[in-house]
């Protein structure tokens, strides 16, 4: 029991006070959520149901609350990891430490060698930026790629329309000779073309 005790001393101090902070209240909020009423307190709500019904839907609901709270731990444990939240706020502490900015520390003497925090901050926050419009010119230029495509697509198919009318002028021109033959042999008058 002892080496189990200095094994999760040992994680505690390496895990730094936000993630025992954040750990600490999750539990706390658990806690009070799931907290099971008293026997007595519970009884009164059914007061109309036979002792031993009421004595059976106390036990399963003493399990469903512990359940949940089993569930909810691990649930909280395996979203935190997945959102890899353990890494960014022991990265978050070594940032303080090294700033010297955590509590209890003296603020006011910092080594000479090291940025301040909103130095620090500053260029984090031109970095992201940064970042952010690298990604914002990849999409500008995919989506201009996509648009040269596009109007080039455009273009070949207005092309094929011309090619097209463009082999069907000499049927039209036909057609109006036709026209005009038939009006002038069968009804023995000139009649405008019937196309234009």
């Amino acid at each position: 029991m002892a080496d189990t005790d200095t094994a999760v001393d040992l994680r505690a101090e390496k895990e730094g006070r936000r993630l025992r902070a954040l750990r600490e209240c999750f539990h706390r909020v658990l806690k009070l959520a799931l907290e099971c009423p008293a026997w007595e307190e519970f009884a009164a709500c059914f007061t109309e149901l036979p002792e031993h019904y009421t004595v059976a839907l106390f036990d399963l609901y003493q399990q469903v609350l512990h359940l949940t709270r089993a569930n909810s731990e691990a649930e909280f444990e395996d979203i935190c990891e997945e959102a890899q939240v353990w890494t960014k706020l022991h990265d978050l502490e070594q940032l303080c430490q090294e700033q010297g900015l955590l509590d209890g520390g003296d603020n006011s003497i910092r080594p000479t060698n090291r940025i301040a925090p909103a130095a620090a901050a500053q260029t984090y926050r031109m970095q992201a930026k940064q970042q952010e419009k690298l990604e914002l010119e990849g999409i500008l230029e995919q989506m201009q790629e996509q648009q040269a495509e596009l109007e080039a697509s455009l273009q070949q198919k207005q092309l094929e329309v011309m090619q097209a009318a463009d082999q069907f002028q000499p049927v039209i021109t036909n057609l109006e000779k036709v026209c005009v033959m038939f009006a002038v042999q069968f009804m023995g008058y000139k009649l405008m073309p019937c196309v234009s």
